[in-house]
């Protein structure tokens, strides 16, 4: 995809973890007035919840179980609250803030397993699930939760081609969003191991490599 002239190479950088973010609101459908609760607060997580504002959610929650990321999240201050699922039941503090429904929409972004199944449990009544998360071993899930709540799961993979990425654009051009907010260190190319470490670590959003 070719970089238009008027964006610049740390923005376009970010176009790939953007589009995934981008990918899952699509196919979320989220619609004004829909509470949307995010599982996770890595870039792409913090990406939808700026999405998730974009398209008309009314109330925006990000929960998470990194210091770290929640610090980042509360700086960049989209989400309308922030769960620490470290020290909080996250479904129970969901349900308190949504007057017992659950949220309308729920993006699982963190591939947890614990957070895939309280993903089903957060979402309401005829809720959606979007799974963007990639889970590091299998997950049992009761299907009737699926009948019983007459919810929709649905997972996404990557981008659509090419229609995210024209999106996209449009959305940096007219400063729409700000793909910037989510890096938090830029290093040359001589500091890729420190910078990968930072990120085992769990102390770094995203990193830059500027040459």
């Amino acid at each position: 995809m070719k970089i238009p002239e008027d964006i610049d190479f740390e923005t376009a950088d970010l176009f790939e973890p953007f589009g995934v973010a981008l990918h899952a609101v699509d196919e979320a459908n989220i619609r004004p007035g829909d509470v949307v609760v995010v599982l996770g607060c890595g870039p792409i997580g913090l990406y939808i919840q700026q999405l998730a504002k974009l398209s008309g959610a009314s109330k925006v929650i990000g929960v998470e179980v990194s210091k770290y990321r929640l610090e980042l999240a509360m700086k960049i201050g989209v989400a309308d609250e922030l769960i620490d699922a470290s020290s909080t039941d996250p479904v129970k503090q969901i349900f308190k803030l949504t007057n017992g429904r659950g949220a309308d929409v729920v993006i699982e972004a963190s591939g947890s397993v614990i957070a895939i199944k309280n993903s089903l449990e957060i979402a309401a009544k005829n809720g959606r699930i979007v799974q963007v998360g990639t889970a590091s071993k299998p997950v049992e899930i009761d299907p009737n939760i699926f009948i019983n709540k007459e919810l929709r799961f649905s997972g996404i993979f990557g981008r659509l081609m090419f229609d995210t990425w024209y999106k996209v654009i449009e959305l940096v051009r007219n400063k729409k969003v700000n793909l910037l907010q989510v890096v938090t260190h830029m290093m040359p190319l001589e500091r890729a191991q420190e910078a990968f470490e930072l990120l085992v670590r769990g102390e770094a959003g995203k990193i830059l490599f500027i040459p």
